[in-house]
């Protein structure tokens, strides 16, 4: 790998490794201390720069270092941290969807030449927003998995210094202020056929404190773009009728005492919405007394419609599945959720785990 590459490929891991995947590799491989051996220096936000100057060294652990970092970065953008629907066919539905979707060729452009790394802001441009781009695509008989990327008007929203505020009527009536900053956004999407249950999973990337309302938006213009790419063979509405429901795996999921609840939305027979976040280190909702004393009384009659759950794994990183339902459920003749969003990944192996919670809450 040229230094050119490893810059690449660096940059791209800092914009969507969580830093607690890179900490952990700090540990395995007792980076600090290789540091200060080569007389390194910086704080934690330059940790690139310090990784750059550390490969020009002749450190002997380098080639596993950086090749682990390329590994963590790879499993990352398609597993780390995604947004997923999942739809269910027939045999016969589930084969025309696929023998469409197996035509579709990888296009030589900008963002194929450059994959998996991500391009710089500056390389977009204001054509690129929301056209998907087909840039790998693997088989075998299991599966079949269309990866895409693509440019999104990504919106955030930001503290400001109350310092900076210039009105003092203003600093008067308010203590916090917030302001909403765009700009533009690579995403990772994937398509997932899964040949032996005859479904498909379309993961988009997730981003934690998007809004609902942005994440459906990102979603149904990918969602929007796939459908047109597929051409005008593509039965309409196939997708929508074909919705597979998880809406039971809430209640189960609350009972699971394998994981922590750290969000918790649910109406009450009086008709309350009642919404509990609290994603502390070691903290469970359901062992909060009030809780433990309310649900106990009306455990069968809470409508619970969503609901955020985190399991450990091996490096202590913490998995989180979230059912992502809206109060709108609550007066819904039918309870339907075919999303949800799995987040902290460190590859398949994390993905497959929190997948296989779906599953088996379903086979129960």
């Amino acid at each position: 790998m040229d230094i050119k590459e490893l810059k690449h490929l660096l940059t791209s891991f800092e914009k969507r490794v969580p830093y607690t995947v890179y900490s952990n590799l700090n540990k395995k491989f007792d980076i600090a201390k290789k540091f200060s051996k080569h007389k390194i220096k910086g704080g934690r936000n330059s940790y690139v720069d310090k990784l750059l100057q550390l490969y020009s060294t002749n450190e002997k652990d380098n080639d596993l270092i950086f090749g682990e970092i390329h590994d963590i970065y790879r499993d990352n953008i398609e597993y780390g941290s995604k947004y997923i629907q999942f739809f269910s066919f027939s045999s016969s539905k589930f084969m025309g969807l696929y023998n469409l979707a197996s035509q579709l060729s990888i296009e030589e452009n900008k963002f194929r030449e450059s994959f998996p790394y991500l391009l710089k802001r500056n390389e977009f441009l204001q054509d690129d927003v929301n056209k998907i781009h087909l840039v790998d695509k693997r088989e075998d008989d299991k599966k079949m998995i269309l990866i895409f990327t693509r440019v999104v008007e990504f919106m955030e929203r930001v503290d400001i210094d109350i310092e900076l505020i210039i009105s003092d009527r203003l600093k008067d009536d308010y203590t916090q202020f917030y302001g909403v900053r765009k700009y533009p956004m690579q995403f990772v999407d994937v398509v997932y056929f899964d040949k032996v249950n005859n479904s498909i999973e379309i993961r988009i990337d997730y981003f934690k404190g998007t809004s609902d309302r942005q994440v459906e938006s990102h979603f149904s213009n990918f969602f929007g773009a796939f459908k047109r790419l597929l051409g005008g063979s593509l039965e309409t509405g196939v997708f929508e009728r074909n919705k597979f429901n998880i809406h039971s795996v809430i209640k189960k999921f609350n009972c699971d005492n394998t994981g922590r609840v750290v969000e918790l939305c649910f109406s009450t027979k009086e008709g309350s919405n009642i919404k509990i976040k609290k994603r502390r280190a070691n903290h469970d909702i359901r062992e909060e007394a009030y809780h433990k004393a309310g649900s106990k009384a009306v455990l069968n009659e809470l409508d619970i419609y969503r609901i955020g759950i985190v399991w450990e794994n091996e490096s202590e990183m913490e998995l989180e599945l979230l059912v992502p339902g809206s109060s709108k459920l609550v007066h819904s003749v039918k309870k339907e959720i075919n999303e949800i969003i799995i987040t902290n990944c460190t590859g398949v192996k994390d993905f497959s785990y929190l997948k296989n919670k779906i599953s088996n809450a379903l086979s129960d």
